[in-house]
């Protein structure tokens, strides 16, 4: 008898060992990563707000730090300049040379996990970054994948609480329309998920396919932001007036000695729901500070308001760098029109260097008659692709 026993062991043990693969199996088919910051699930589920993980450790997209792409600011902002990602705060500051493949802190000192780069996403290591900012993280696998919770004191809810709530609402409202959206771009057959697949904490996870141009639906991860620098003003009304037709809001500059002539079309910008933002030509950056300094004391004569919203008209770094020392957030725009061309020509180009972006499009024309022109053309096609438009104002600006 002793040797039907050991049969019978052999047998339950592998079945046991066929079971874990399949489950293993099942799990890698339909498992992501989804996260949740402070009492917000982050949705849609996309490549700018999806951790991986590499090598055992989870790395979140550099854009999880930009509230404007997560509805959620965790007090941390960034800038991405000349292929160098710097994560700051007031009080400290992590700078990731992607030439280099380094990171250091405020002091110098090295030692801080480097970044990676997938794709065109940048990603940065979640314990390095939650450990030296003050972040608090919480990880948890479910039938959907695996939870991802950062915490900051703002949040409400413990882990647990959050969890609860969380689990059967928006966390699976999530995941299925994740997959939906995947389906929808890759029509071919291929296994369901519609199966609630084992918890496999272990198993990596891929981030989500960057957005094409196959429909409309494709461009919903990608985030538009307007301004408008002040160049002859000749547009501006016309700007105003195409702004208001689609109900979208924009970020307008004006240096400080255009403001008191402009007064009451500052009322107007405010009323319906426009930023304004200071701009200065550039450095010396104590004459910048200076200049912003009257700017803001003119708007609170015009409107009854002041602004933290800058833009350096000659990019200046070191300026920009000492203005966001003294609380200021930078305009970086990555959409611009050429300098000189056919309105078709410049709506054409504005369109499609917003299409070749995958999380930000930053748009940055004049308050003159041909950006007038221009608007009027790009956001009916803007609109019907899918974008999502947003106010970027504050600590969203940082690019």
């Amino acid at each position: 008898m002793n040797w039907k026993k050991c049969l019978l062991s052999l047998v339950c043990a592998a079945a046991i060992v066929l079971g874990i693969t399949l489950s293993g199996a099942q799990a890698a088919e339909g498992r992501i990563n989804i996260l949740a910051l402070n009492d917000q699930v982050i949705t849609p589920i996309s490549s700018t707000n999806m951790p991986i993980q590499v090598g055992g450790t989870y790395y979140l997209p550099y854009t999880v730090f930009d509230p404007n792409v997560v509805d959620v600011d965790l007090g941390v902002k960034y800038s991405l300049r000349d292929n160098v990602l710097t994560l700051y705060t007031k009080q400290s500051l992590l700078k990731y040379d992607l030439n280099a493949g380094t990171c250091e802190d405020r002091d110098g000192s090295t030692g801080y996990t480097r970044a990676i780069v997938r794709g065109s996403m940048i990603y940065v290591s979640m314990p390095s970054v939650c450990s030296y900012f003050g972040i608090q993280s919480y990880q948890e696998a479910t039938i959907y994948g695996q939870v991802i919770r950062l915490t900051t004191a703002s949040a409400v809810l413990s882990d647990r609480d959050f969890m609860d709530s969380a689990l059967s609402t928006s966390i699976a409202d999530a995941y299925k329309k994740y997959w939906r959206a995947q389906e929808s771009l890759n029509p071919s057959p291929s296994p369901s998920h519609s199966v609630s697949p084992s918890p496999s904490p272990s198993q990596p996870a891929s981030p989500a396919p960057s957005p094409s141009s196959t429909g409309n639906d494709d461009k919903q991860h990608v985030t538009v932001a307007l301004a408008f620098r002040h160049t002859d003003g000749t547009g501006l009304t016309g700007i105003l007036d195409t702004l208001a037709q689609y109900n979208l809001s924009a970020l307008f500059f004006l240096p400080p000695d255009a403001i008191g002539d402009n007064a009451a079309l500052i009322r107007r910008m405010v009323g319906a729901g426009h930023a304004l933002g200071l701009s200065v030509a550039g450095g010396p950056a104590s004459d910048a500070v200076e200049l912003l300094s009257e700017g803001n004391r003119l708007l609170e004569l015009a409107a009854h308001m002041n602004t933290h919203t800058m833009l350096v008209e000659n990019e200046d770094s070191d300026t920009i760098a000492v203005l966001e020392s003294d609380g200021w957030s930078a305009w970086r725009g990555n959409v611009s029109l050429p300098e000189s061309a056919s309105i078709s020509y410049c709506a054409s180009y504005v369109l499609r260097s917003v299409d070749a972006k995958r999380s930000l499009a930053y748009i940055t024309l004049d308050d003159d008659a041909r950006s007038a022109q221009v608007l009027e053309r790009i956001l009916p096609s803007l609109l019907e692709d899918g974008y999502r438009f947003r106010l970027a104002v504050g600590e969203a600006l940082d690019w």
